[in-house]
């Protein structure tokens, strides 16, 4: 699990809940190294209250976020130091992420931000009129990558046995344990002694028509790939 402590508040003497993310123990989970932490809270001089972790699904990785802003400020200062500390995050690991937050500020003010045009990412509200027992707005919401919402599911609320707060529920549609991680493998040595061999038999025409056709069936993939990928073809 990531876990971020809860906070006093000096003003009132009270504090607020703090921040984790749990994750079952047949996924593939990394924590955060200290480094990245530390370099996304150097973007101003906000203190953190937020937490996130890396897990592996299926053949991508996708960063969890969970949130708290500021009760009652909406965009200020504060809450902008927040956005700020994340969206240093996300720059800096380049992956695509989930983020669930008591934002505090309706969704439709969040839009008005920017931030997700920024990162490329949608808002997925829960359908009701508020999930605050104290505020008649929906305070709580899921913000994530917007390549992320054809695998997932509605936000729905969830209601739970203390707190002021709903919870919020979703699923990804996908298989997560077909976990999918980077290995080095060393390939097998070609078997040139027995090509040369072989090869030296052949007569040269017909040294020249493999060749040919080796040159024509590697354009033929090299392009495919392009049009595929998207990328170019070298």
């Amino acid at each position: 699990p990531q876990t971020n402590p809860s906070m006093k508040y000096h003003d009132t003497g009270g504090s607020h809940g703090g921040k984790a993310v749990l994750t079952a123990k047949h996924l593939h989970a990394i924590p955060l190294h200290p480094d990245v932490v530390s370099a996304a809270l150097s973007a101003n001089g906000e203190k953190q209250r937020w937490t996130a972790i890396e897990v592996r699904l299926a053949k991508c990785s996708v960063l969890v976020i969970s949130a708290y802003f500021w009760d009652g400020e909406k965009l200020s200062s504060r809450n902008w130091g927040i956005l700020q500390q994340l969206s240093f995050l996300i720059f800096s690991l380049k992956i695509s992420f989930i983020l669930m937050a008591d934002f505090n500020f309706s969704p439709d003010l969040f839009e008005q931000t920017g931030w997700c045009s920024l990162h490329h990412a949608t808002i997925r509200a829960p359908s009701v009129t508020s999930t605050n027992k104290g505020s008649s707005q929906i305070l709580d919401y899921v913000v994530m990558s917007t390549n992320l919402v054809p695998v997932t599911s509605d936000v729905t609320d969830v209601p739970i046995p203390c707190g002021t707060h709903c919870g919020l529920e979703f699923s990804i549609r996908t298989k997560p344990t077909d976990v999918m991680v980077r290995r080095l493998v060393e390939p097998k040595p070609l078997p040139m002694k027995l090509f040369h061999e072989k090869w030296n038999k052949l007569h040269e025409s017909l040294q020249n028509a493999f060749f040919r056709s080796a040159t024509y069936r590697a354009h033929h993939m090299l392009a495919s790939h392009s049009r595929t990928n998207f990328a170019l073809a070298i």
